[in-house]
Order: C-alpha cells, then sequence, then structure tokens
C-alpha cells in the first residue's frame, strides 16, 4: 500500500486489517472511507493502518477501544473512520492517549484526547491548536495538517497503544430493513514532522471575576453548541456576538440577538472549548460565558454546567477489540447516569437533564431523529437526588414564532409532566430552559431555536460562575419561552410571623401567603396566570393588561409554582417558576446525654437521633450552654464533647435543632448535661 506525505512528514508505515469471523471486509465494511470527507483529503486518504470489521445489535450501547500503536517521535495522529448505511446506524467517535507506561487506557481525564460523536469524520491531534476561524468557516470538517481538530485535545502525542473508541449508538436491526450489522473502517495516519509540534498550545486563562457585582436577576441560555461541539455548527465568535446583542424580535429576522446576562458553551462531552473562552471575555464586558458540556449518552442527555471537569459519558459498557481475532473483550460493566452526577458535583457545577422527553424512541426512525435525545433511565438510575435542574424548555416552545402562526413545541409539556414526576420523589429540582442552538442566532430550520429563546432568570448573588450556579441549586429561577422580551414574573410566600421566600425556597406554617406578579408583557396578547400545586392547577386568572398580581392562601403542604399560558386559557406556555416547597417543620430530634455526672476534664458522648427521613435528609446541630459542639449527618448518631469544654462542675444546658436539606428548621430539643463536683457517682472514666 502506499503512503501519503504531509508536507515533509514521513509516514510511518504498518499496515493492519482486523476481520471478525463473522463477516468479511468486501461485504460489511466501507472499501474506503473518502465519500464522507470534506477538505483537502476528499481523494481519499493513504493510510499507515487501517482497521475493519463490524458491530452487531448485540453492541448496541456499547463502547469499543480500537487499539492502534504510536512510535515515539510522533507528532500527529490523524484518524479517519466511516461506517455503512449512515441513514440508519450511528458510531461516534472517540481518541484516547495510552497510559505513562504505554499501555492502552480509557480512563477520564487520564487518557481522554476528545470525542466527536459521529459528526467528524476525519480528525487530527498534534501539540499544536486549532486551526483560524477563517479556515473553519470555509471548511468547517476540512482537515488542516499540524492542526488539532476541535472537539479534541492539542497536546503532546505520547508513544504506546492509543485507541479510536467507537461509540454503538445505533445498529439497523432486521426487523427494520437492515441485517443487525452494522460495517465500520477506521484509517490511521501518524506524522513526524517537527513542524506539527513548533508551536504547542496554550489555554486562554479563564477570568472568574464577578462581570456585575449587584444580586439580581440574570438571564441566560444553558444549552448552546458551538465550533467544538458538531462541526458546522457557529463560530464561539457568532454565538456570543448573537447570545449578548441586543435583543431583536423575530419579526426583524436572523441573525437573531438574545440580549442575555449569560450563556453557557455546551459542547459535545468534551472540554477543549474551555480552553478558548478566556480569548473571547474581554470582547463582552459584563456578561458571563459558563463552561460547559452536553454528556452524551445513549439513555439521555445530561448538562454539566460549570464544574470545569470532563465527566465521563460512557454509561454502556466499554470493550476492547483483539486484533488476533476481531473479538471483544470487556474492560468495564455498564454504569449508571448517576456517576455522571457525582463528578459534576465534585467539581461544584450543576446537574440538568436535557430535553428529557424529546423524541420518544418507540420505533428506530424515531430514535434516529435525535440519539439518546429521550431520557430513558429508570428513577432507581437516575437517582433524582442528584439532579440539580431539569431542562423543561428546549428548542423553540412554538415552532411558528417565525411566522406569527402559533404551533406549540409539543415535547416541552411532557417535559413538565416528567419534571412533576421528578418532583414527587421529594427532590428539589430547579426549572432551567435551553435553546440547544448549534447556529447561535441563526437557526437552520423550524424546530432549531436562536440563542436565549427560551431564556432561564437566574436569582444570583452576582454575575459570576458561582453566583448562577448556587442560584441554580437554589432553585432560584423561571424560564421565560420566547427569550428576555418575555413578561416577567414574581413568586413569594410569607408566613405569619418570618421573612418572605422566594421560588426554590422551603417554608412552614399552617397559613401561607403566596403571590405572584407578571409584568413587563409588551406584545398586547391575552394571557392566563396559572398557580399550580404538586403539578394541578388549583387557582388561575387571565391578565388583560400588562402587570397583574393574583395571591392565595396556602393550608396545605406540597410545592406551588407558577405557569402562564399565551393565552385565555391553554396556550402555548409562556413562563414557568421553579416551585416554593411548603412542607412540615421537621420533628423535634431526640437528645441523650450520660445520666450519671461527667468527671471534670473528661469527655462526654451524647446521642443524638435526628428524626430526619430518606426525604428531608439533612443534619442537627448539637449546643452546649449555647456553643456549638457537634453535628450529626446521618439519621442516628452522636457527638463527642471534648473535656476542655466540660471543666466546669454544675448542670449544662445540651440543645439540639435539625434542618433539612432544604433549610427548615425543627424546635429545640433540650436536656441537661452535668459535671460532678468531687463527691458522686462519676461518668466518662
Amino acid at each position: 500500500m502506499s503512503h501519503r506525505t504531509l508536507g515533509a512528514a514521513t509516514a510511518l508505515a504498518l499496515t493492519c486489517v482486523l476481520l471478525p469471523a463473522a463477516a468479511t471486509a468486501a461485504t460489511t465494511a466501507p472499501a474506503s472511507c473518502s465519500s464522507q470527507l470534506d477538505g483537502p483529503a476528499t481523494t481519499g486518504v493513504t493510510s499507515t493502518k487501517v482497521l475493519t470489521g463490524t458491530f452487531s445489535t448485540a453492541e448496541h450501547g456499547r463502547y469499543v477501544e480500537v487499539p492502534f500503536d504510536v512510535p515515539a517521535g510522533t507528532t500527529q495522529v490523524h484518524v479517519t473512520y466511516c461506517y455503512t448505511d449512515t441513514s440508519h446506524n450511528t458510531l461516534d467517535l472517540g481518541i484516547y492517549q495510552p497510559n505513562a507506561d504505554g499501555s492502552l487506557g480509557f480512563a477520564i481525564p487520564s487518557n481522554f484526547r476528545g470525542w466527536g460523536g459521529s459528526s467528524h469524520p476525519e480528525v487530527a491531534l498534534s501539540p499544536q491548536g486549532f486551526s483560524t476561524e477563517a479556515q473553519y468557516n470555509a471548511k468547517p470538517k476540512g482537515y488542516v495538517a499540524g492542526r488539532t481538530t476541535r472537539g479534541f485535545e492539542p497536546g503532546p502525542i505520547p508513544a504506546g497503544t492509543w485507541a479510536a473508541e467507537l461509540g454503538v449508538a445505533a445498529v439497523r436491526s432486521a426487523a427494520n430493513g437492515g441485517d443487525d450489522l452494522v460495517g465500520w473502517r477506521v484509517e490511521v495516519e501518524l506524522s513526524n514532522d517537527p513542524a506539527y509540534a513548533a508551536t504547542p498550545y496554550k489555554q486562554a486563562a479563564y477570568s472568574t471575576k464577578a462581570a456585575k457585582k449587584a444580586a439580581g436577576w440574570y438571564a441566560g441560555d444553558f444549552h448552546v453548541h458551538d465550533e467544538h461541539s458538531n462541526l458546522g455548527a457557529a463560530t464561539i465568535t457568532d454565538t456570543l456576538n448573537d447570545a449578548f446583542g441586543a435583543f431583536t424580535p423575530a419579526s426583524q429576522g436572523a441573525p437573531f440577538r438574545a440580549g442575555l446576562d449569560f450563556t453557557s458553551l455546551s459542547d459535545y462531552v468534551t472540554d477543549s472549548a474551555w480552553g478558548e473562552i478566556g480569548r473571547y471575555q474581554g470582547a463582552h464586558p459584563g456578561k458571563l460565558v459558563i463552561p460547559s458540556a452536553e454528556v452524551i449518552t445513549y439513555e439521555g442527555h445530561t448538562g454539566n454546567q460549570g464544574s470545569l471537569k470532563v465527566a465521563d459519558y460512557r454509561t454502556g459498557q466499554i470493550d476492547r477489540l483483539n486484533p488476533d481475532d476481531g473479538s471483544l473483550s470487556k474492560l468495564r460493566d455498564a454504569r449508571p447516569p448517576s456517576t455522571i452526577f457525582d463528578t459534576v458535583h465534585s467539581g461544584g457545577g450543576v446537574t440538568v437533564l436535557n430535553h428529557p422527553r424529546i423524541f420518544p424512541p418507540t420505533t428506530e426512525a424515531v430514535a434516529a431523529l435525535c440519539r439518546g435525545c429521550f431520557w430513558g433511565y429508570t428513577d432507581a438510575q437516575t437517582d433524582f437526588s442528584k439532579v440539580d435542574a431539569i431542562e423543561l424548555f428546549n428548542s423553540p416552545e412554538d415552532f411558528g414564532f417565525r411566522s406569527g402562526t402559533e404551533s406549540e413545541n409539543p415535547f416541552n409539556r411532557d417535559a413538565l409532566v416528567y419534571w412533576n414526576h421528578a418532583l414527587d420523589s421529594g427532590a428539589h429540582i430547579a426549572a432551567v430552559g435551553g435553546s440547544d442552538t448549534h447556529h447561535a442566532g441563526s437557526p437552520t430550520g423550524a424546530t432549531e431555536a436562536p440563542v436565549g429563546r427560551p431564556a432561564t432568570m437566574v436569582y444570583a448573588s452576582a454575575l459570576d460562575l458561582k453566583g448562577i450556579l448556587a442560584g441554580v441549586k437554589a432553585g432560584h429561577t423561571y424560564v421565560k419561552t420566547a427569550g428576555t422580551a418575555g413578561p416577567g414574573l414574581t413568586l413569594t410566600a410569607k408566613a405569619a410571623a418570618g421573612k418572605a421566600v422566594m421560588m426554590g425556597d422551603s417554608i412552614s406554617g399552617r397559613s401561607i401567603q403566596i403571590s405572584t406578579t407578571i409584568s413587563g408583557s409588551t406584545d398586547g396578547k391575552a394571557r392566563t396566570l396559572e398557580l399550580q400545586r404538586n403539578g394541578v392547577v388549583i387557582k388561575s386568572m387571565p391578565v388583560l393588561t400588562p402587570t397583574a398580581t393574583m395571591t392565595f392562601t396556602a393550608t396545605k403542604t406540597g410545592r406551588y409554582n407558577v405557569v402562564v399560558e399565551r393565552a385565555i386559557g391553554a396556550g402555548v406556555i409562556d413562563a414557568v417558576t421553579s416551585p416554593i416547597y411548603v412542607s412540615d417543620p421537621p420533628r423535634t430530634p431526640k437528645l441523650s446525654a450520660p445520666r450519671a455526672c461527667v468527671k471534670p476534664g473528661k469527655s462526654a458522648k451524647v446521642k443524638v437521633d435526628t428524626r430526619l427521613t430518606t426525604k428531608t435528609r439533612g443534619s442537627a446541630a448539637v449546643t452546649l450552654d449555647g456553643r456549638k459542639v457537634g453535628t450529626v449527618r446521618t439519621a442516628k448518631g452522636s457527638v463527642t464533647i471534648p473535656g476542655k469544654k466540660l471543666r466546669k462542675a454544675g448542670s449544662h444546658k445540651l440543645a439540639a435543632v435539625a434542618t433539612t436539606r432544604y433549610g427548615l428548621r425543627s424546635a429545640t430539643a433540650t436536656t441537661k448535661l452535668t459535671v460532678c463536683s468531687q463527691a458522686g457517682p462519676l461518668a466518662g472514666r
């Protein structure tokens, strides 16, 4: 086989064709990948390695590491892949570098070098950074020698066994007109051209300085793709210009400008854009860009907001292709999606279930419309206690928003039902929305929204990463489905004694005064303002003026939130708030001190039954004479009071107060702890 030379590059020749026993390359694997390329390599690639094979429906949902060796001195790894029947089958591509000892590795983040899904037919990795914006716009999928492909991580090319990971997202079944097989081909070309390592990539520093220091309501979009997602998506430049530009109405036409205060950049799986954000922050003073990722699994997509950690997207089994016979050997079992949430939380980030009810995969044809987009995991696999937010609105709320003819997106109401189901578990989960745009302010079809439609309003202590994430975790959110020009909402609740709370907060009392106000509507349309309890409308009123207020006295526990319909009665949903949670206070904890007096200067153990349930989870703080001496974070536990706090003879006041994870406090439990004088029975010897 001949070898292509790249500039002064020397091709490192080694051809290895892997043919599984179940099929032959002539009948099941593509003969070439050239037809799927876009750029200088459209005439085909003469590769140093060719690897081919088949996967069956039995491998659906798995991830297969296809190994190839890279010698020392390599400056570029260039991978092209393709597969059969792309209209029905889907294989995704990720790249993994070797362990420090040169062996195959598949861990995240240590071995991860990027992921492109099925949108990256040709990928290059080198120590150098990405091609210019002009080169990208000219040929989004074009190969630029010596430059790392967007979605993948620039960096040194270590010697050892690398892997092209093929994610088996879909295989056309015999029942759907296929043969239960997908044939695939991976072509690898290696270069040792020193020019490809001449200018090592340097990440731009990400500024965590507050864009605005004041507390208040800020508008943003939590689901925005750019050039580091699918090749062909909008550049970061265009995305941020359209996100932060002054709002333009639909009647003006594309590009739409959203007038946002913040936006996330939610690229597929990867972190490759995070090191680029700092290059753009200076052009948008007073605005916040959140490093984010959409974690793609084959049973649902989830948002990784602000953790600055790559989350392992592979909930399916991971296998290794064995070179000798094409068989597969298991590297790791399947895992629940809650492990993704653990990673995000370990970095201080926010977890979001994206578009949980879009395109239910009732048939293979429907599933093909959006691979893995429907949240198909069970409640147990999900663990709603680890979910911070659910994306209730994705894409346009109204498919006819450009023309003025209303056509409601049906998946949003289904998402509301699912959200209420999740809230029934006892978890507090914020309402958010995301445009899911791939083309900034210039959507390419009726079902794609421009950036900022919908907009999520977040009450934050400041316009910075920490403040926005904390606001979402607190549930201080509501969604304007039509973007920043939609009406504003307030939702407050107040007990007879105490301060008013806002959406996302918890409150207890026998009679809670709830108030909601809609304001700022400028389109002259009539609306319906609804107050819901546990997902059911309990009060509504027509809104015929720009501003209106509705009140209600809540005498029952439950969650109370507001929905606005863009009509009198049912119409297109205009806005939804996170709930206020009206709950009974937690029960008074039980506190047990030693019955006998404690010898002066000796420690004493105090037993505490917090009486908190699995739903109300929280902790109990223990005080001695008004000063905190410990905390119990389990249902039942103990606090050891050190002897230095027990030197004074006499009776001391012990107290315990339980607080739920959502901030509700119990009544105070009290008892006495006695420190002995010189006479009397002693404890704590």
